[in-house]
């Protein structure tokens, strides 16, 4: 399962940038239209939320499963969590800080780096991981880095690990039942209910020693695959984003099946097999090196030389953006891995540093 895993690690993290490069036009109030215009708009939400709905299940599945599969020591995880997800998660955000700066400077814009004129410590705090005064009613803000409510949420349920860890043990069904009402409304008990619920199914499947890629390998539901993609379609067009309990995973089960079926794909294949173990330990610097920010500057400067006009231009544009991300971001890690390796290793976390 390991090859599987590791296989998985970079294709996410390039289909996370592909979904933050298609969402650039909300950059751009005098692009934004395109987002709604119909042809550019199905690409937008077949990307975002066809590939992209099923990213997120993956990722937490996975956390819950390793943290599940074998006892751990509490005070080593949370010193490994510390290490390995907090500690990338402030240098990182340090780092747009300081982004920011420069941004504001030469565009004049603020974007949502206002708490920084702020002398409220809570308001610091707020901006930097989230503002969690509506959790009950499911709308914890996002922190200062979009992408890292992931690692924040993570945290969390790491540290809620025992309780989890307990809840499955004892009352396994009755808990994943709560998950899934607190998914389905939009309940945020300190984490997100999307990672919640995704994180304890993961340390339901090790606790109970389900091989999902084997099932994945085995039984691929076509019949769900086509009513997820209709369920996507009215799970993003319509007000009501979670109030379907089917719709909302049809639109997530297809994808989390049909990625895990592609990484048995790649490691059958040698070359590919190298090529996703080669480029694994740089996912977690992918994943932090790629803001808004840096989108949002590769788009200025790319406005400058494509012609942003029409449904292909908006299309050829964001590909671009998204090809200039990806390669910035991967030879930024690649230098930085060769020639300073252990500054590489706190930036992601302790991660890989060998050649």
């Amino acid at each position: 399962m390991s090859e599987r895993i590791t296989s998985l690690r970079w294709l996410c993290i390039v289909l996370v940038l592909m979904q933050h490069a298609v969402q650039w036009p909300y950059f751009q109030a005098s692009l934004a239209d395109f987002c709604f215009e119909p042809v550019f708009g199905w690409v937008y939400m077949t990307v975002v939320y066809g590939l992209g709905i099923g990213i997120v299940p993956v990722f937490f599945i996975i956390s819950g499963y390793l943290q599940f599969a074998k006892p751990r020591n509490y005070k080593n995880t949370v010193l490994k969590k510390l290490e390995g997800l907090m500690l990338p998660m402030l240098i990182w955000t340090a780092v747009a800080c300081l982004e920011y700066l420069a941004l504001k400077k030469w565009t004049g814009r603020i974007l949502q780096f206002a708490f920084l004129e702020s002398s409220n410590p809570l308001d610091w705090l707020k901006g930097i991981f989230g503002d969690y005064s509506g959790m009950l009613s499911g709308s914890i803000g996002v922190p200062l880095l979009y992408q890292f409510w992931f690692i924040r949420d993570l945290f969390i349920l790491s540290i809620l690990s025992p309780l989890i860890n307990w809840l499955l043990h004892k009352i396994p069904w009755t808990y994943m039942i709560l998950c899934l009402l607190a998914l389905v409304f939009v309940i945020s008990p300190l984490a997100g209910p999307h990672a919640l619920f995704f994180y304890s199914l993961g340390g339901l499947c090790a606790i109970r020693k389900w091989d999902f890629f084997c099932l994945a390998d085995k039984w691929i539901p076509w019949p769900l695959v086509i009513a997820g993609c209709i369920a996507a379609v009215f799970h993003v067009h319509s007000e009501g984003l979670y109030c379907g309990i089917t719709t909302h995973f049809l639109a997530h089960l297809p994808t989390f099946f049909l990625l895990l079926k592609l990484s048995g794909i790649l490691i059958s294949h040698r070359k590919a097999k190298a090529f996703v173990r080669n480029m694994a330990p740089q996912s977690m610097f992918l994943y932090c090196s790629h803001s808004y920010m840096t989108i949002y500057v590769i788009g200025l400067l790319l406005t400058r030389l494509i012609d942003v006009t029409g449904t292909l231009g908006m299309i050829f544009f964001a590909l671009a953006l998204f090809a200039a991300d990806l390669l910035i971001c991967t030879l930024a890690g690649v230098l930085l891995r060769r020639y300073l390796p252990r500054t590489f290793s706190v930036l992601c976390g302790g991660r890989c540093t060998s050649q």
